[in-house]
């Protein structure tokens, strides 16, 4: 609080101040009435109060009349008083200050001092270092300043600034004189230095020694008027050869000092030129200034006498009155922060909080409470329970109040609040609220919603009890592990699949239970925190070896805390081992079904019986691991006869074998004799002799009879598999045996039927030649008998129509039709003997035969458009070839002329290094794939099947594409000769 605000807060009505005091100093709600509050409190307090209030009012009586003392003082002086704090802020201006720089009272309270200096920012800083620094060292400064007042007139003022520290705070006190008219009586003097003979001071010329040079006529008549004795020169100073060496020195250009001649002062300036040869000396009469400054200085003094003498009582007033003012603004401030922080407190509080008076009327209330009550916007001050909620629950917290004021006593407890949107449970604690008596004055409430916590505990009670089943009932393996791998937690399920109490791993490490090299997966689950998922992975018990190999489904997945490291793993199992047995099972069953369809598919396609018995004897040693095999066959002489062997070994006959008809000398076999014997599989681990002579020698061995019709035919023998033969491996070889059988069988007959299909075609290659042979032989007795006896006869009727007279004219018509008849019986022979045999193919080439058969068709089918491409085809085929080459165009042709209704037909052949395509293509009405599966059936003629088979002898295939509506198109490749065999 600065002065000003006192003095205008100590004409304020005392009993407001009490009053202010009272509701300050009491824990009353500041939104209640102030009357009603001073009231009440009055009643409550009225002796602490009065005696309060007396003190407070006597004691603000004495400050009072301190303060007005020294306002007093400062109201009088003539000179303007300005007190800033150490930032430079005014604080208090007296009336002089206020007139000197044209401002209204206290309208320069608050402002920064900067505002009354008239320098530029620069120097302003400059000026305030230098003054602070004096200040700091020496606690005064005295000088002139350059300012402003309110409408921005500048002027000077001489001032006097010092420090004052009251109550570990500092002050500056600054004392100022206008000084402008000064200012301006010192630059008019200046003026009119410059021209001597009017100035009105005296302004006289020296040099070095003090002998003027020149005096005008003021100076004259000064010392006229004084009758100096020693004229002029006394205005010169005695010392005045010192000042002129000390311009020179120093370089000086003028020097100020006052001269006192008889009872008059004058200030007088030496000004030198830059020779220093001379000076010029101007004197003003500053008698009468001096005399008033005098005066004025014997006043100041007077005033700061009396200032002194009451410094210290003021200094000792103000440092009661500023502590009294900070502790007040201390308290205030203690009191605001306390109330800041009670209402953020209040309002960031989780739960509800309430405060109700001794009537029970709500005083307080946070919002968390008023949006549990529904009531918002202050809508419950002054209520009481029975008028915010329901009657039944009205009357509790009245009774719950009660109890809290009779005993004096917080309470704490669980409650139940049926709300529109359910229930809650409330944490409530209850308290009472002391007044300065220590008497109860308030109750006070604090409501915690644990509504949630309440379900979610009754939820967690669930899931724990849900837990304990899981672990005790789930069928399913299930483990907790830490991040090391002990045992947190095992359920039944995991403790049975293991044979060991639950009580055995809790505190045991896994790896220690149960070695394996799953360790790294755990590690690095626990390194990479993702979770690992194995299906079916193979695991010994190292206490249960008896078990064998188990197989198992697992998942280990981590769970991480708060920082995001492992908090602990989750591991679950599945025992597979049945599924996965049978999965094997089926595995090899179809491996075996997989080597049985690869031995018949080699049965389909292998060219000799060694081939088809090294595949065999491949899928029976990848079927059973093996690392050494052979398989052997009965021939037809009775011996054994080896298809296969691995490794090393010949095939061949066994020529130490013996024959079937006697199995007693069966030594040769080694230990595979009792397999032969009996017609059985055997399975042994003799470690010497188990493979047959010619051999190297086999740990293991496992043989195998084929059998077929009760009859041994054949043996397989395998052996050296790592580990022995299994009964597994024993039933996968006989179910092979049969295939093999089979496919030897099968390739028997294959061989059988490729020899008979071989003698077949032989015999209808040999029955086309001789069926060409026969038609050849037909067309020469056509073409030369009986064409030379149709020609004969032809000639003989027409020497008889010569003979005839013409008179006979009928006969000669008879004649002539019989002619025209033989003609026609001639060509249908001369069309035979070409059918027959194509005379055209020998004598002129395939290419004119060809082409010559094409002109005669399509002289015969006018309506069709023929596009033929055919290049030289001579010399690129033997005569039969040509031959079938011929035949098939002539069936093809005469199939289009006879079925097609074509209207268009394309021949074509086109010919590369080593074989001709030829193509016939129409565009008629085509037919069904039907009918060219069934155009086998009962085929006179060549027909499709005679082309086929034909072309089959000399390596071609005949292609027949066609489509009902679309046309046909036949074509067919053929080799040519190599150019070295070509005719």
């Amino acid at each position: 609080m600065n002065l000003q605000d006192y003095q205008l807060g100590k004409r304020a009505d005392p009993e407001r101040r009490i009053e202010a005091w009272l509701c300050e100093l009491s824990a009353w709600p500041r939104d209640q009435s102030r009357s009603e509050a001073v009231a009440q409190l009055q009643e409550l307090r009225a002796p602490q109060i009065e005696r309060a209030a007396g003190a407070e009012v006597r004691e603000r009586q004495r400050v009072e009349e301190t303060l007005l003392t020294q306002t007093r003082v400062l109201e009088s002086m003539a000179e303007g008083v300005t007190v800033t704090d150490k930032k430079g802020i005014i604080i208090y201006t007296n009336p002089a200050a206020e007139l000197m720089f044209g401002y209204q009272p206290g309208e320069l309270i608050g402002q920064p001092s900067g505002l009354l200096n008239h320098y530029p920012p620069e120097v302003n800083i400059s000026v305030v270092r230098e003054i602070l620094a004096t200040v700091n060292s020496t606690g005064n400064w005295c000088g002139e300043f350059r300012n402003r007042k309110k409408d921005g007139t500048p002027f000077f003022t001489s001032a006097r600034i010092s420090a004052l520290g009251v109550g570990g705070k500092k002050f500056f006190i600054s004392v100022q004189e206008d000084i402008t008219a000064r200012k301006r009586v010192e630059a008019e003097m200046s003026r009119l230095a410059s021209f001597p003979e009017l100035n009105p001071n005296p302004a006289l010329e020296i040099d070095r020694y003090g002998r003027v040079v020149y005096a005008n006529p003021a100076a004259q008549k000064w010392a006229q008027d004084l009758a100096l004795a020693e004229g002029l020169e006394a205005f010169v100073p005695p010392n005045i050869e010192d000042l002129f060496q000390a311009a020179r020195d120093q370089d000086l250009r003028h020097y100020s000092f006052d001269q006192t001649i008889q009872h008059f002062t004058f200030a007088v300036t030496l000004y030198f030129p830059e020779a220093f040869s001379t000076a010029r000396l101007y004197a003003v009469d500053i008698t009468e200034r001096q005399q008033a400054e005098a005066a004025r200085q014997k006043a100041y003094d007077e005033l700061e006498r009396r200032v002194a003498e009451r410094t210290a009582a003021l200094r000792l007033a103000n440092e009661q009155l500023l502590w009294e003012i900070e502790e007040r603004q201390q308290i205030e401030a203690k009191l605001r922060e306390s109330e800041t922080r009670f209402a953020a407190f209040m309002k960031h509080l989780p739960g509800a909080a309430v405060m109700r008076d001794l009537e029970g009327r709500y005083i307080f209330a946070n919002a968390t409470w008023e949006n549990l009550a529904g009531q918002q916007d202050q809508a419950w001050l002054g209520k009481t329970p029975g008028e915010v909620w329901l009657p039944e629950l009205a009357e509790k917290f009245e009774e719950l109040d009660a109890q809290v004021i009779a005993t004096q006593e917080p309470q704490e407890g669980l409650e139940t609040l049926e709300l529109t949107d359910g229930r809650h449970y409330l944490l409530v604690y209850r308290f009472p609220i002391m007044d300065q008596t220590s008497l109860p004055d308030m109750v006070g409430g604090i409501a915690i919603d644990i509504t949630k916590r309440v379900e979610a505990e009754a939820a967690l009670k669930e899931q724990s009890r849900l837990m304990e089943a899981f672990f005790a009932y789930n069928l399913t393996p299930f483990v907790l592990l830490d991040a090391q791998f002990n045992f947190l937690r095992v359920n039944q399920a995991y403790a049975r699949a293991c044979q060991r109490e639950v009580s055995e791993f809790i505190g045991r490490n896994h790896f220690e239970l149960y070695p394996s090299e799953a360790q790294q997966i755990f590690e690095a689950v626990v390194r990479n925190k993702e979770p690992y998922q194995v299906s079916a992975r193979p695991f010994t018990f190292p206490d249960h070896p008896e078990w064998g190999i188990t197989y198992w489904d697992w998942t280990l997945t981590p769970i991480l805390d708060h920082t995001g490291e492992v908090d602990f793993l989750v591991y679950s199992l599945q025992d597979v081992t049945k599924r996965r047995q049978a999965e094997l099972e089926v595995q090899r069953r179809s491996s075996i079904v997989n080597g049985i369809n690869r031995i018949l598919r080699e049965a389909l396609r292998s060219e000799s019986e060694a081939e088809l018995g090294q595949t065999c004897l491949a899928v029976a040693q990848e079927l059973t691991d093996s690392r050494a095999g052979f398989i052997y066959k009965i021939n037809h002489a009775g011996k054994f006869e080896a298809l296969a062997r691995f490794p090393g070994g010949e095939l061949g006959q066994i020529s130490t074998s013996p024959d079937l008809g006697d199995l007693k000398n069966l030594e040769p076999l080694g230990l595979f004799a009792e397999s032969i014997r009996e017609g059985k599989s055997i399975i042994t681990d003799v470690a010497t002799g188990a493979a047959p002579a010619g051999l190297p020698p086999w740990s293991v061995c496992l043989g195998v009879p084929l059998l077929y019709g009760g009859q041994t035919i054949g043996l397989i023998g395998l052996g050296d598999k790592s580990g022995g033969y299994t009964p597994a491996d024993q039933e996968a070889v006989e179910a092979l045996g049969v295939a093999i059988v089979e496919a030897l069988w099968h390739h028997a007959a294959k061989v059988e039927r490729q020899e008979s299909e071989r003698k077949l075609r032989y015999l209808a290659d040999q029955l086309i030649t001789i069926q060409e042979q026969e038609r050849k032989r037909l067309a020469i007795e056509l073409h030369d008998e009986l064409g030379q006896a149709l020609l004969t006869f032809k000639l003989s009727l027409r020497s008889i129509e010569n003979k005839l007279p013409p008179e006979q004219e009928q006969l000669k018509e008879e004649i002539r039709a019989s002619l025209a008849y033989i003609n026609e019986v001639i060509e249908e022979v001369r069309r035979l003997y070409h059918d027959l045999s194509p005379g055209d193919l020998e004598n002129l080439g395939l290419t004119i035969a060809l082409r010559n058969m094409i002109e005669e068709f399509a002289a015969c089918q006018p309506q069709i458009f023929w596009e033929v491409d055919l290049p030289n085809l001579d010399r690129f085929f033997p005569l039969p070839v040509q031959t079938t080459i011929y035949r098939v165009f002539q069936e093809a042709l005469t199939n289009i002329g006879k079925h097609a209704q074509a209207a268009q037909v394309q021949i074509s052949a086109k010919k590369d290094d080593h074989h001709i395509v030829f193509t016939i293509q129409d565009d008629g009405r085509g037919f069904s794939r039907e009918e060219v599966l069934h155009a086998r059936r009962a085929v006179q003629g060549l027909g499709l099947v005679a082309m086929e088979e034909r072309l089959k002898m000399v390596g071609s295939t005949l292609k027949i594409w066609s489509r009902e509506q679309e046309g046909v198109r036949i074509s067919f490749t053929i080799p040519i000769l190599p150019e070295g065999e070509r005719p």
